[in-house]
This record gives structure tokens, C-alpha cells and sequence, in this order.
């Protein structure tokens, strides 16, 4: 008994005299468990703090907010573009839209002699023998 409380009182004074000199250096050294990469989920799970944590934490939330507005940025771009060719083919469909029509009267209509003339004035710019034509340059 003698013996264990001998080296008990021994590793005490070890202790005392360590941090004597850890005090008297001006600053105690305490140091923080130091964890690689693959630890880093086990000691975020057991509550330890890793040197580089929060760091990187931040890193990886700025890199997905980067990605965030690129995407964002991507896709208010192409919605753009897919506006102005929505508008351009709506504007085909009206022109399409007409002609259809147009050709549809010239079907419903009758075959008769003024259908024939204004085919031939129209398509064709033939005139009549009694007709006298104008014709102006002048385009508005």
C-alpha cells in the first residue's frame, strides 16, 4: 500500500509541476483533438470540434449557393429564349391561320366568270382588253 501511494503521490507531483510551468509560460496549452477527413462524421456525431470544421462547413455552403444562382442564372436565361421563339412561332400561326382561311373562301367559292377574272387579276396580272392599268412605284 505504501509503494502505490508513493507513485500516486509522484505522477500528482508530475502534474502540479507540468502545469506550474504551462502557467508560469504565460498561456495554458490546451490543445484541440486534431481529425482527418474520414473522422470528421464521427466526431461531429460524438460532439468533438474539428480544427477545420466550420471552415469548411462554410466553404461547402458557399459552393452550393454558387451553383444555386448559376443554375437559377441558366435556366432564367433559356425561359428567355423560349419566350421570344413562343412569340415568333405564335406569329407564324397567325399568318398560317389566314391563309388558310383565304384558301378555304377560294374553295367554298363558286366557279363562275368573276372568280375566274379575279383569279387572273390577282395571280396571274392579266387584265381585260377594254382595261386600262395604273401601276405605282410608290410603296408606302
Amino acid at each position: 500500500m505504501g509503494a502505490e501511494r508513493k507513485s500516486t503521490s509522484m505522477s500528482t507531483q508530475k502534474d502540479v509541476i507540468e502545469k506550474a510551468e504551462g502557467s508560469a509560460s504565460g498561456a495554458v496549452a490546451e490543445r484541440e483533438p486534431t481529425l482527418e477527413a474520414k473522422d470528421l462524421g464521427k466526431a461531429v456525431k460524438k460532439g468533438l470540434k474539428a480544427p477545420y470544421a466550420k471552415v469548411l462547413i462554410r466553404l461547402m455552403l458557399a459552393a452550393l449557393l454558387t451553383v444555386s444562382v448559376v443554375l437559377f442564372a441558366a435556366s432564367i436565361v433559356k425561359y428567355d429564349e423560349l419566350q421570344r421563339e413562343k412569340e415568333i412561332l405564335e406569329k407564324e400561326k397567325e399568318a398560317l391561320q389566314t391563309e388558310v382561311e383565304e384558301l378555304r373562301y377560294l374553295l367554298d367559292c363558286p366557279v363562275d366568270f368573276d372568280y375566274i377574272v379575279r383569279v387572273a387579276r390577282e395571280k396571274l396580272n392579266l387584265h381585260l382588253p377594254d382595261e386600262i392599268v395604273y401601276y405605282n412605284d410608290y410603296n408606302e
